[in-house]
């Protein structure tokens, strides 16, 4: 796993030399934004994994009419306010952690966060 961190966020000396005259000549590899994104998806599945587009077509590849389903709507609705909430309470875990390491988060900072 850090070996896929370190990949993704560059920095990793990948070539080190020593020139005759004493010098060195260091080489470090770039960001890999495929490898972040890898690590994204499989960490934040919810929010990262990669969605593949498919076209949907009607009768002899016409269009396809619509109507507006209150159910489904709700459904959505309902769904995305979760995802927030878990986001949020997340957040605020995230900050008490800090705070009981020694990280001096303060109340004006755990309030914000929620």
């Amino acid at each position: 796993m850090a070996a896929a961190f370190a990949d993704a966020v560059g920095g990793v000396l990948v070539r080190e030399a020593e020139r005759p005259d004493g010098t060195r000549e260091r080489a470090w590899s770039q960001p890999n934004g495929r490898i972040a994104l890898d690590l994204l998806a499989r960490m934040f599945p919810d929010e990262w994994r990669p969605v593949k587009a498919v076209e949907v077509s009607g009768p002899q590849g016409g269009s396809v009419s619509l109507s507006p389903n209150q159910g489904v709507i709700e459904n959505i609705i309902s769904r995305i306010a979760a995802a927030k909430a878990r986001r949020q309470e997340q957040s605020l875990l995230d900050l008490k952690g800090t705070e009981s390491v020694g990280g001096g988060v303060s109340a004006a900072q755990l309030r914000q966060a929620t």
